[in-house]
C-alpha cells in the first residue's frame, strides 16, 4: 500500500502518540510565557499593580518549572540537552533584559531633557503611549500563561496530558515576540512624535526667515533678526542631538531582541507553513481548522513585526524633511556668514546622523525587512517541499 505524500511528518506532529519530547514541550511552553512576563515588566507604561501582578505570576511559572522537572526527569542524554537549552536561553534571556532595562531608564531620561527644551507643549501624554495595549498584551499573558498551568501543575495531568492534544501549532505562545514588537514600536513612537517637533520648528523658521525678511529689508533691522534666527536654531541644534543620544539607547535595548526575534522565530515560521501545506495534502481530519488557526496567528505576527519597521521609515523620511528645510535655509539671502556656516555645519551632522536603524550594519528595519523576511521563508519552503518529494519518492521504490 503505497505512502501518502509527507505522512511521517502528519504522523509525526498531529497524530496523538505518547513522545518523551512532549515533557520537554511543556517545560518549552513555560519557558516561553516567563520570558514574556519579565519583558512585560520592563515596560515604563504598565501601573506598579499589574508588574506587581506580573512578577507573582512569573514566580509561579519559575516554580511549575520546578516542578515539572522534578516529576520528569529525562534520563536520555538528548532530551536533557534539550531541557538545558530551554532554560538556559530563559536565563540568558532574562539577563540581557536587566542589562538593557538601565538603557532604557536612560532613554526615558533623555527624552525628558528634550520635552525641558519645548516647555509650551505638553509633551507628558506622548509617554503613556500605547499604554492600553500593553495592558491588554499582559491581560493576555497571563490567560494564557493560566491555561497552560491548569494543564501542568496538577499530578493527574502531569502523567496523561499530551502536547498534541492542544494543537501545538495553534497555540498562541508567540506573544512574546508581540511585546518585543511592541515594545520596540512604542520606544520608536516616542522618538518619532518628537522629531515632529523638530520639523516643524524649521518649518516655522523658514516662514519667519521669508516673512521677517521682507520688514527687515524695509527697516533695516538685521539684528533682530538674526537674534531670533540664532535662538531658534540653537534649540533645533540641542533638540537633534538629544534625538540622536536617545537613538542610540533604542537600537542599544531592542537591537539584540529584534535579531533574536528574527532568528529564533524563522524555524518554527517555516515548519508552520511547512506542516499547513502537509495537513492540506495529506488531507487530514479537521486540516481547514489548522491552517485557519495558525494563518491568523501568522498574519498576527506579520502585522506587530511590520508595525515598528513602518515607524523607522517615518523617522527616515522626517530626517530627510529636516535636511532639505536646512538646505532651504542655506539658500535664504538674510544670513550672515556666520550663521550660513553654523547652519552648514548641522546639516553635515545631521546627515552623518541620519537615525537610520540597521541590524549587524547591514540590514535596515523598514517595510523592506519583513518582506525579505517572507521571500525566504517562501524560498526556503520550496526547498523543503522539493526535498519531500524526492522522500516520498525513494519511499515509493522501496
Amino acid at each position: 500500500m503505497a505512502v501518502a505524500p509527507f505522512a511521517p511528518l502528519v504522523n509525526t506532529l498531529v497524530k496523538p502518540k505518547i513522545l518523551e519530547i512532549d515533557k520537554i514541550m511543556k517545560l518549552y511552553l513555560l519557558i516561553e510565557a516567563m520570558m514574556g512576563v519579565d519583558r512585560l515588566v520592563l515596560c515604563e507604561d504598565l501601573h506598579k499593580y499589574m508588574k506587581y501582578c506580573l512578577r507573582i505570576f512569573a514566580l509561579l511559572l519559575n516554580i511549575s518549572v520546578i516542578v515539572v522537572s522534578v516529576l520528569y526527569p529525562c534520563l536520555q542524554t538528548a532530551y536533557t540537552m534539550i531541557l538545558v537549552f530551554c532554560i538556559a536561553h530563559y536565563h540568558l534571556y532574562a539577563v540581557i533584559a536587566l542589562i538593557y532595562k538601565s538603557d532604557l531608564r536612560r532613554f526615558l531620561v533623555v527624552l525628558q531633557k528634550f520635552d525641558k527644551l519645548y516647555p509650551e507643549i505638553d509633551l507628558k501624554k506622548l509617554q503613556r503611549y500605547g499604554k492600553k495595549y500593553f495592558r491588554v498584551v499582559a491581560l493576555l499573558f497571563i490567560f494564557f500563561g493560566c491555561n497552560v498551568l491548569a494543564y501542568l501543575v496538577p499530578v493527574y495531568y502531569l502523567r496523561r496530558w499530551q502536547i498534541n492534544d492542544l494543537l501545538l501549532q495553534v497555540l498562541p505562545f508567540q506573544f512574546i515576540n508581540i511585546v518585543e514588537s511592541m515594545l520596540c514600536t512604542h520606544l520608536l513612537k516616542l522618538l518619532s512624535q518628537r522629531i515632529d517637533l523638530i520639523v516643524n520648528a524649521l518649518e516655522e523658521l523658514n516662514m519667519e526667515q521669508k516673512d521677517e525678511g521682507i520688514s527687515v529689508i524695509e527697516s533695516n533691522d538685521t539684528q533682530s533678526l538674526n537674534g531670533k534666527y540664532n535662538l531658534s536654531m540653537g534649540r533645533i541644534k540641542d533638540s537633534y542631538k538629544i534625538i540622536v543620544e536617545a537613538t542610540e539607547l533604542v537600537q542599544t535595548v531592542v537591537k539584540c531582541q529584534i535579531i533574536a526575534m528574527l532568528v529564533l522565530q524563522f524555524v518554527p515560521a517555516l515548519m508552520t507553513w511547512y506542516l499547513n501545506v502537509a495537513v492540506i495534502i495529506s488531507n487530514v481530519d479537521g486540516w481547514w481548522l489548522i491552517v485557519l488557526c495558525s494563518s491568523c496567528i501568522a498574519l498576527m505576527m506579520l502585522y506587530f513585526q511590520t508595525t515598528p519597521c513602518l515607524v523607522s521609515d517615518q523617522i527616515n523620511a522626517k530626517v530627510e524633511k529636516i535636511t532639505a528645510s536646512l538646505a532651504q535655509l542655506l539658500c535664504s539671502a538674510h544670513l550672515d556668514k556666520k550663521e550660513r556656516l553654523s547652519t552648514r555645519t548641522f546639516l553635515s551632522y545631521v546627515e552623518q546622523h541620519d537615525l537610520r536603524f540597521r541590524l549587524l550594519r547591514v540590514a535596515d528595519v523598514g517595510v523592506s525587512l519583513p518582506l525579505q523576511y517572507v521571500t525566504l521563508l517562501v524560498t526556503y519552503l520550496i526547498i523543503m517541499l522539493q526535498f519531500g518529494k524526492l522522500i516520498d519518492q525513494h519511499l515509493y521504490t522501496t
